[in-house]
């Protein structure tokens, strides 16, 4: 009977350990997929000003109205890893002030 009660914690931790890890990696496909839909973005605004202005001057007065001086990518959203160390500190700060 003690065998199946580790077969069963074993299983579980493997199973959430697993679920944490892909969880992890889509979130960073994830920014990585934002970040460059807006690279792509802004150079294909370059790209497109090139194609239409004529002349150099024209081309510097087509290119700021086409793309931004700029990327801005938004607010900064903390990494996983950053989550992760956050909820630990507090689990770790919670048992230290039960104790004592």
């Amino acid at each position: 009977m003690e065998d199946f009660y580790y077969t069963f914690i074993n299983t579980t931790i493997t199973r959430i350990g697993a679920i944490l890890l892909i969880t992890y990696g889509v979130q960073i496909l994830i920014n990585l997929y934002k970040y460059n839909l807006k690279i792509s973005a802004f150079y294909e605004a370059r790209a497109d000003a090139l194609i239409i202005s004529e002349t150099s001057d024209e081309l510097i007065k087509v290119i700021n109205s086409f793309s931004p001086d700029e990327i801005d990518f938004g607010k900064r959203i903390d990494t996983p890893t950053k989550e992760l160390l956050e909820a630990a500190k507090s689990v770790l700060n919670s048992k230290t002030e039960k104790g004592g």
